[in-house]
């Protein structure tokens, strides 16, 4: 049981609320950052209560939940011990269950809150534009009794201006299709998943009066809403050089017959680009004359404002981890890219943009150029493959041409050992460095023999 300051504290709190400008001025309930593919609902399975106040037919008070209207009458759970909902419960259900509120409309808000999504994992996700929501509830309701619940959540950006909503899942459509056992509707799980709206800072998750009488049995338990990354692939650009490549790190394999790159600058490079077709990577042999669509192949009206292509007749499998590179397909600044690809399917993804900014000689890929350097860099002058293998999605050369002539040999050795000396982070001890540099030195003069 919680103190009674508590609940005088959430009841004030409530109607300070409500009187400050409605829900669309409320702040977010919750104050942690939202993570990925985690429930971000506060309290969804109506667990937390105050059993020190209670409603009609021992309704319990709940807490994280707003009631919307202000009238505090809705934030209220009932007991499964009570009998009053379905014969089969939930699973994973708890003790209580959310009531339906009292003296409610049709249509009326019943009780929401405001999730904040500004920041953790899932703000970088929806900051990209490709973020998706997962939305789900279980629903039930009093012996016959059309009473109904529905879930929706709003997406809101700056000044919680409404970017967009989701699918309405529950209400009286759902309800009216829940099996019954002895005169009692059994518990159903509904479910939605659509996009989220770029730009969106917090998601109010409201509860809806569907169908409603004066003491509101429209029941709902364990609600569940998430923000997925979906399974995408990453256009990988360096700023310095424009070397572009295509990886999947998404955790699974992803299979594509087409991709587009968009740069309304016009910063691509159609002669540096190494495309799919080029690389003859779909292993059909080089492509026919006239085009059929026998594997991979460059769309026509390739510029510095669109790269794209397709695999008419099939598709490849990209694998977790396997990076596929493009050649130099940027000449300018790759700021404002726009990469999309598609699935067989017929679905077409955004995908994400990943520009790559790092100092010269940064060897292992940590933002700085210091001691740790040494060992890679010897590492990927001594053998190249070994070294991506090690630190997959480096290149060697971009990051170890300290020379500038475009390859990376025992000529670059010196200037790298100069640019260590002189870096602001620690570097190796002297005697490191004389016997890299004896080493290399070594290995050079092998080369240029």
């Amino acid at each position: 049981m919680f103190m009674r300051s508590r609940n005088t504290d959430f009841d004030r709190r409530m109607r300070a609320a409500v009187l400050a400008g409605g829900l669309a001025a409320l702040a977010p309930v919750a104050v942690r950052g939202a993570e990925l593919d985690t429930n971000i609902v506060l309290n969804p399975g109506f667990e937390l209560v105050n059993t020190g106040q209670t409603g009609p037919f021992d309704a319990v008070r709940i807490l994280d939940w707003i009631d919307t209207d202000g009238d505090n009458d809705d934030t209220f759970a009932y007991a499964y011990s009570q009998d009053y909902s379905g014969v089969n419960e939930p699973p994973g259900a708890g003790t209580y269950h959310y009531s339906g509120g009292f003296n409610t409309t049709v249509g009326q808000v019943l009780i929401h809150q405001v999730v904040d999504v500004s920041t953790g994992t899932a703000a970088g996700t929806i900051a990209t534009g490709i973020a998706l929501y997962d939305l789900s509830a279980y629903f039930s309701g009093y012996l016959t009794q059309p009473d109904s619940t529905a879930v929706r959540a709003r997406f809101l950006g700056a000044g919680d201006v409404e970017l967009g909503t989701s699918l309405t899942i529950g209400g009286v459509s759902f309800r009216s299709g829940l099996g019954f056992m002895s005169g009692r509707p059994d518990w159903g799980q509904d479910r939605a998943a659509g996009s989220i709206p770029e730009g969106t800072l917090s998601i109010a998750v409201e509860v809806l009066a569907d169908v409603a009488t004066a003491n509101h049995d429209g029941y709902l338990d364990l609600i569940d809403l998430r923000v997925i990354k979906p399974d995408v692939l990453t256009l990988r650009v360096s700023a310095s050089s424009g070397s572009t490549q295509l990886v999947n790190n998404s955790g699974s394999p992803i299979e594509i017959d087409y991709y587009e790159i968009l740069h309304p600058g016009g910063s691509l490079d159609p002669t540096g680009w190494s495309s799919l077709m080029d690389q003859d990577f779909e292993g059909g042999g080089p492509p026919q004359s006239p085009r059929v669509g026998d594997g991979w192949e460059e769309a026509g009206g390739s510029s510095a404002t669109v790269l794209s292509e397709s695999f008419l007749q099939g598709s490849s499998v990209i694998t977790h981890g396997q990076v596929i590179d493009l050649g130099d397909a940027f000449s300018g600044a790759p700021a404002g890219t726009i990469f999309s690809f598609g699935t067989p399917d017929g679905t077409l993804f955004r995908g994400l943009v990943e520009i790559l900014t790092f100092v010269l000689g940064d060897m292992n890929g940590d933002g700085a150029l210091d001691a740790f350097d040494v060992a890679p860099f010897e590492l990927a002058l001594a053998n190249p493959a070994q070294y991506m293998a090690q630190f997959p999605g480096l290149d060697p050369v971009e990051r170890g041409d300290f020379t500038g002539d475009g390859s990376f040999n025992a000529f670059d050795v010196s200037p790298f050992e100069v640019a260590l000396a002189s870096a602001s982070t620690p570097v190796p001890e002297p005697a490191t460095l004389t016997l890299l540099g004896l080493g290399l030195l070594a290995l050079r003069r092998r080369q240029a023999s």
